[in-house]
């Protein structure tokens, strides 16, 4: 009970912190603000730790608000709104079986569709009318409010609640210093770029260059997908998002529009929700690749089988682990070299006649029994079955599984063997004994003619 009432006082507390933060932002009325940091972390806290924490976003939404100037009433509607958003969006994502560690594209569009997008409809909606029947602002201008309250709402989502979401699942951490110095770089060229895009720090960029070279932060991102994946792209995205905003609201950056705030900020929000979109789906699509690949190189490393893949004139291209054990070479040994030098040179003929049967048949497995020479000189009976994917642009080559069956062979030689020396046994008494009965019959017919 200590333990459970212990995190509903700090998630109160943490959500008071950041609403206080994002209040401050506030441009229209002073409980809208398009910077909304609570949404995604009261998201990510009931997606993580579970639903019964919805009382610390109750409590620090109640205060925060209350704390504002605002009645005991609209400030309480104001908070019911926040949690139901909180538990509305965790459900969802719940019974849409999403995972917080962002495996499949599935689970990104849930997360927008159900969390970032339908969610927030419910903080905005409860709370732009508490407003209006507490008197602040007037139907006729319900819906701009309404607008810029789910907007604050969703891109909190969007762009905070990812990034706890990935980085709460991660482990232990191996300290790479090679890794955490590109990090540490990455994360200062993004700064300085974001900084020169987004605000006037530096005067000697101008509105224009802003605007025209504002795209210049995509390339970075991508460096930071390819390299860091989710974990790397969520973090990014929150300073770069946090950077344009901090500008916009200064008065500086290509989003803004002199006069018309509302359409800066939706030209902002548009920009956040786009980079936080765009590079979250290529940052999983990244993720799930790596994923498939690791789970194929692993299917194919420890494997039973050697897998070779080879060029149409036999060079070997690729070699998997087990060729060690298979036949004692190395995979770097054999990767480059002709794939016939492995053949016992009775059976090179053959087995060139099975390649050009292969080359002819695309798509079609053939199996072959022949002998290879391992490493040590020794001669190995080894089961092949060749696959001709040169037509395929994944694979391009000829891949040729193959296991040893020395065993087997010798095996089914020494049965031979015997069956063979059983049935010559077997014939030689046998002989005898049609030899010895014909005789007996000639000497009974030659005494019944004598009688």
């Amino acid at each position: 009970m200590r333990k459970y009432l212990l995190k509903i006082v700090l998630l109160a507390f943490i959500y008071f912190v950041s609403a206080k933060f994002g209040l401050s932002l506030a441009y229209s009325v002073k409980q809208v603000t398009l910077v909304w940091p609570p949404t995604g972390i009261s998201l990510a806290a009931l997606v993580i730790f579970g639903f019964d924490l919805w009382p610390g976003i109750l409590v620090g939404a109640f205060i925060s608000n209350l704390t504002t100037n605002e009645t005991i009433p609209i400030a309480f509607w104001i908070a019911i709104g926040n949690t139901l958003e909180a538990v509305v969006g965790a459900y969802l994502l719940r019974f849409f079986k999403f995972r917080k560690s962002f495996e499949k594209i599935r689970d990104v569009l849930v997360f927008i569709v159900f969390a970032a997008v339908i969610s927030t409809m419910v903080s905005a909606t409860i709370g732009t009318a508490s407003l209006i029947f507490g008197g602040i602002g007037s139907w006729g201008n319900y819906f701009p409010v309404w607008l810029n309250w789910w907007t604050g709402d969703l891109l909190g989502n969007m762009v905070i609640a990812p990034a706890i979401l990935v980085w709460f699942g991660v482990g232990k951490v191996k300290f790479n210093f090679r890794y955490i110095l590109e990090g540490l770089i990455l994360i200062g060229i993004v700064t300085v770029v974001s900084l020169c895009l987004f605000t006037g720090v530096f005067s000697v960029f101008t509105s224009t260059f802003q605007v025209q070279f504002k795209y210049i932060i995509f390339p970075l991102l991508i460096w930071a997908s390819l390299r860091f994946k989710q974990k790397g792209t969520t973090l990014l995205v929150i300073l770069v998002s946090g950077i344009a905003i901090w500008g916009a609201l200064n008065g500086n950056g290509p989003f803004i529009s002199l006069g018309n705030p509302e359409t800066t900020l939706l030209y902002l929000g548009v920009f956040v929700g786009a980079i936080s979109f765009t590079f979250l789906i290529f940052s999983v699509i990244l993720e799930e690749r790596d994923n498939v690949e690791t789970r194929f190189h692993s299917l194919i490393e420890n494997s039973s089988d050697a897998i070779v893949l080879v060029n149409p004139d036999a060079t070997i291209i690729y070699a998997s682990q087990s060729v060690m054990r298979v036949l004692g070479y190395k995979p770097e040994d054999l990767i480059g070299t002709d794939g016939f030098k492995l053949i016992y040179s009775e059976d090179k003929k053959v087995t060139s006649e099975t390649l050009k049967n292969l080359l002819e048949n695309p798509g079609k497995t053939i199996s072959l029994n022949n002998r290879l020479v391992r490493k040590d000189g020794k001669i190995r009976w080894m089961e092949a079955e060749g696959l001709n994917l040169l037509n395929d642009p994944a694979v391009n080559g000829i891949i040729i599984n193959f296991r040893d069956i020395n065993d087997r062979m010798q095996l089914e030689q020494v049965k031979s063997e015997f069956v063979s020396l059983s049935a010559h046994q077997l014939r030689t008494p046998l002989s005898e004994i049609r030899w010895y009965t014909e005789s007996l019959e000639r000497k009974i017919f030659s005494c019944k003619i004598k009688e």
